[in-house]
């Protein structure tokens, strides 16, 4: 009775495993068609910083102009909603046909320098504390690299010096600001990594290992399922005669046949050939070796979603 519990709750917990990995793959496509964007500050430098001796002094020019401390801010700008951005029309999603933002009050932007990829994002400045994106259409998944060079007399540290969105510029939409600086080495990696096809490879192999876990889950839970019909229809038709062959064999112990009695797939291959019956036959993921392999395949599901929360976490991030 206790192994015939277990196989059920085994195959029970395979079966929602299956269900949990499907939902989870089907979930990622099924987002709320609202707009978002995303603002990844991947480094934040201070380009002027003073030396820790007070006999020691500089002065920094930045385009000709004096100051006295410099801060480099490079940003990665994502549409990573669902729905395309749409900055101009009657169809627009865009208040004031901008994305708006602003620097600290006591800070004064001094350039705005777009990467090579603007994909017809105009980026303007607007006074000493803020800019803006104007745009025609930004489609979910498309980016943008900015770097700001700003001065100020205050001294800042972390978030104090990222730009934040004026109002509600994204119509039932979110403009998200979040810190993605990291160390020196990892920066060294993602710079020789990064690109559209680094980040379609990390897609691609998490889209794999997800896939694989649903195979493998539903293979198994397919085998399980199968043999345990099979089973159930072998025993209505055969079961009498089975039995009656078990009792017909003086040399085995009781408690030998009562376990293959109770389970017929650990028949020995070689006692098959004197039953006059129907032999039961099996998929190869039977019913009775689902158990076994249980561990194994959790094992399995925790590597595969470690590797597929990594990947992700860097095709968010960078």
């Amino acid at each position: 009775m206790k192994n015939f519990v277990q196989d059920r709750l085994n195959l029970i917990l395979m079966l929602v495993m299956a269900i949990v990995a499907v939902l989870t793959f089907g979930l990622q496509f099924v987002t709320a068609n609202n707009p978002e964007l995303s603002v990844y500050v991947v480094s934040n430098d201070e380009l002027s910083k003073p030396s820790d001796d007070p006999r020691l002094s500089a002065i920094y020019k930045y385009d000709g102009e004096i100051v006295q401390r410099l801060w480099r801010l490079d940003l990665r700008l994502v549409n990573t909603g669902s729905v395309t951005l749409i900055g101009r029309g009657t169809k627009s999603n865009i208040l004031d046909q901008s994305v708006r933002f602003s620097v600290p009050k006591s800070g004064k932007i001094l350039d705005l320098v777009t990467g090579e990829d603007s994909r017809n994002i105009v980026v303007n400045q607007s006074g000493d504390q803020q800019f803006a994106l104007s745009f025609g259409q930004w489609r979910p998944d498309e980016d943008i690299r900015i770097k700001i060079y700003l001065t100020s007399l205050e001294t800042y540290d972390g978030e104090d010096m990222f730009p934040m969105p004026i109002g509600r510029s994204l119509i039932d939409g979110e403009v998200n600001i979040i810190d993605s600086t990291v160390s020196k080495q990892l920066k060294g990696f993602i710079g020789k990594a990064e690109g559209s096809g680094f980040r379609f490879i990390l897609g691609f192999w998490a889209f794999l290992a997800q896939m694989l876990v649903v195979i493998i889950l539903s293979m198994l839970a397919y085998g399980a399922i199968k043999d345990n019909i099979n089973y159930r229809i072998w025993r209505s038709v055969n079961g009498n005669e089975f039995e009656r062959w078990l009792n017909s064999m003086q040399e085995f112990p009781r408690e030998y046949k009562a376990k293959l009695l109770h389970d017929a797939s650990k028949v020995p291959n070689e006692l098959w050939t004197s039953f006059d019956g129907q032999r039961l036959e099996s998929s190869g993921l039977s019913y009775p070796k689902a158990s076994e392999a249980f561990d194994f395949i959790a094992f399995l599901v925790v590597i595969l979603t470690g590797i597929l929360l990594v990947a992700e976490f860097y095709i968010l991030n960078y």
